[in-house]
């Protein structure tokens, strides 16, 4: 998962570069003039008691059926020391569950015993748990790390540690109510995608096929793009739960949004943006699809999608003010679109609803 920071404080942060070359031709188009415009306007609920002050988050949110919002708080530089299992120049990061009535879970990783040097990688929120993929090295040895899947209850209790098998470069970890898991990542030869379903005790259950023009044919890339020497990018891509799917979401690329489901069928989806706008993220909801876009030159655009996911056609385009927002839109539930901002240290919870546009 790409992360980005949003707060006061300053931060020196990688820049995530996009890959341009190896995308699949597609015929730019342009949603209907008939396309229902709206505007979301927010109000401000109350502060989210016990959480202290909040100075900075990164994105992007997490959001489960039940409304329940994902958010990943950061330590600001100079703010003390973070988890001592924690590897060396490793953000202090807090993932912190909010629950429609502003119950506040935390899921800290200096929870989890016998693991040490960790990299943290990326989690996943589902309905019955939290999920962390970590780099780490079992016990006071450091010479010699792996992937693990840590898991946690809903309420930031640790559960269980699962040591992953090294097929493959994992980088992306989703998990499906069954409790198999969904991988992402890319093969050490030739760079070239892996998408795999994983068992409980994180062996490998099968490799997953998607189309032949569905996914670029290395997920690395250099900065001179001539695809040789060392790799400078890892191609963004995130991990989005959809009722009883996952999708794999290639950001701000024309490669489809891939629809995944728990027994490891992989519909590809092609979505009819005006010409030049690509995904830059996908706002989880329990109804339809909503995308945030980018226009060309990679131009962040203040303007979100209604997608219809079994045609692909455009239903609703929306637009909010950056100011009333606060730090971006977490979900969509019913018709209310969810969000936090910083007031004075706390966070405050926003509610946003739609109206028609001119």
């Amino acid at each position: 998962m790409a992360r980005i920071f949003f707060g006061i404080a300053i931060y020196v942060a990688a820049i995530t570069l996009c890959w341009a070359n190896d995308q699949p031709s597609q015929t730019k188009t342009t949603p209907p003039s008939s396309t229902a415009f709206y505007r979301i306007s927010f109000k401000q609920g109350e502060a989210v008691p016990g959480l202290g002050e909040v100075l900075a988050v990164a994105l992007p949110f997490e959001c489960t059926s039940d409304g329940t919002v994902f958010l990943t708080m950061v330590q600001p530089l100079g703010a003390g020391s973070g988890p001592a299992n924690l590897a060396p120049f490793q953000n202090s990061l807090l993932v912190t569950s909010i629950s429609p009535s502003r119950e506040a879970h935390s899921f800290p990783l200096n929870q989890i015993p016998d693991l040490y040097d960790i990299t943290d990688l990326g989690h996943f929120a589902s309905d019955s748990e939290v999920i962390f993929l970590l780099r780490a090295a079992k016990g006071q040895n450091k010479t010699e790390h792996h992937l693990y899947i840590v898991s946690f209850s809903r309420d930031g209790e640790y559960e269980k540690t699962t040591r992953l098998e090294d097929d493959f470069e994992i980088y992306q970890i989703g998990v499906f109510p069954s409790g198999n898991y969904l991988a992402f990542g890319y093969d050490r030869s030739d760079h070239s995608p892996k998408l795999a379903l994983l068992k409980e005790d994180g062996t490998l259950l099968e490799y997953l096929k998607a189309g032949e023009n569905d996914l670029p044919k290395s997920l690395l890339g250099t900065l001179n793009n001539s695809g040789k020497g060392s790799a400078a990018y890892i191609a963004p891509t995130e991990f989005v739960a959809q009722e009883h799917s996952i999708y794999l979401v290639q950001l701000k690329t024309e490669f489809p949004l891939l629809e995944i489901s728990e027994s490891g069928a992989i519909r590809a989806l092609h979505f009819k943006l005006p010409g030049g706008l690509r995904i830059s993220s996908v706002i989880p909801s329990d109804k339809n699809l909503y995308v945030r876009v980018n226009g060309e030159k990679d131009q962040i655009k203040d303007e979100i999608y209604e997608l219809d996911s079994e045609t692909g056609n455009v239903l609703k385009k929306l637009t909010v003010s950056t100011d009333q927002s606060g730090w971006g839109i977490a979900c969509v539930k019913g018709n209310n679109f969810l969000s936090f901002k910083d007031v004075k240290g706390k966070l405050v919870p926003l509610i946003g609803t739609t109206e028609a546009g001119n």
